[in-house]
Formats: structure tokens, sequence, C-alpha cells
């Protein structure tokens, strides 16, 4: 389990790592700077990423309740059907 939570953190700091020291290469950017535009980014990709889950989350419960519903609706037609 633990191994799921390094990859991850291990894949993230070796780009934080090559994309810091592009922006310090190429565009001559003071570390200081470098460091706080690469916290937006991931900032923004967090708060992305969140969206994308809570929308995800939201249409299944949405599908859920609606085969609920068939559901109900389903076996009250049974009903229906079985009393004529």
């Amino acid at each position: 389990m633990k191994a799921l939570l390094i990859l991850p953190i291990t894949a993230l700091l070796l780009i934080v790592f090559y994309a810091e020291r592009d922006l310090l290469s190429r565009y001559q950017v003071s570390t200081t700077m470098a460091v706080l535009l690469l916290l937006l980014v991931d900032a923004l990709v967090l708060w992305f990423s969140l969206v994308g889950i809570k929308l995800a989350v939201w249409a299944a419960h949405r599908l859920l309740n609606r085969a609920e519903v068939d559901v109900m609706a389903e076996s009250v037609s049974k009903e229906e059907y079985q009393e004529v």
C-alpha cells in the first residue's frame, strides 16, 4: 500500500525537479519564482482533479437514483398487472 503512495510522490518530485531546472536554465527565472510557479500549477491541477472527481461522483449518484426509480416503477407496474 505504501508503494502506491511512494510512486506518485516520486514522480511528482521528479517532474518538479526537471521543470524547475528547465525554468531556471531556459527562462532565467529565479529559484523562488520557479517554485512559486510550479506550486501554482500544482494547485490548479489539484483543483481541476477534485472538480472532476466531484462531477464523476455526482453523475454516478444520478445514474444510481435513476436506476432505483426505474426498478421501483417496474415493480409497481408488475403489481398493477397482477391485480388486473
